[in-house]
């Protein structure tokens, strides 16, 4: 926590959305060095085993084998984990974004008096409001029109 935080300075949502991004990118990074770790290690294992074989060690065998696929179970932990983490790194991205998006709608939202007159009532366009940001009107364009027919 920095000293200007204690005495009321808030952080803005961009801020705290860079310091979020970077501790999970953080996080990501080490679960990928002990996921590549764990790789190398049953890489290890397997040679270690085939020559326990040639040796008629059957039982070192089997406990290796067990642990083998332990290994390769928490390697696949570690792939869902990280996926998670993507995920909501991105869905804090977004939310961010669509936040700054509402921010920059227009505020006043009739046309002026003849440009109202002079407008089809049957348009293509079912709502003439153009949003600056394109994921706010690709929601808009998948609302089903008022005027359609179904």
């Amino acid at each position: 926590m920095s000293f200007l935080n204690i005495f009321g300075k808030k952080k803005t949502p961009k801020e705290l959305l860079r310091e979020n991004k970077r501790q999970i990118d953080r996080a990501i990074r080490d679960i990928d060095r002990e996921r590549m770790s764990l790789q190398s290690q049953e890489k290890k294992l397997i040679v270690e085993m085939k020559k326990m074989a040639k040796h008629n060690q059957n039982e070192a065998v089997k406990v290796m084998a067990k642990s083998l696929i332990r290994m390769r179970h928490n390697i696949t932990k570690y792939y869902t984990v990280k996926s998670q983490l993507q995920a909501v790194s991105m869905r804090m991205q977004v939310r961010c974004q669509s936040r700054s998006c509402y921010r920059l709608r227009p505020t006043h939202r009739s046309p002026p008096r003849r440009e109202r007159l002079e407008d089809d009532v049957h348009s293509a366009d079912p709502n003439p409001l153009s949003f600056p940001c394109p994921s706010l009107s690709r929601r808009r364009s998948r609302q089903r029109s008022p005027w359609r027919t179904p």
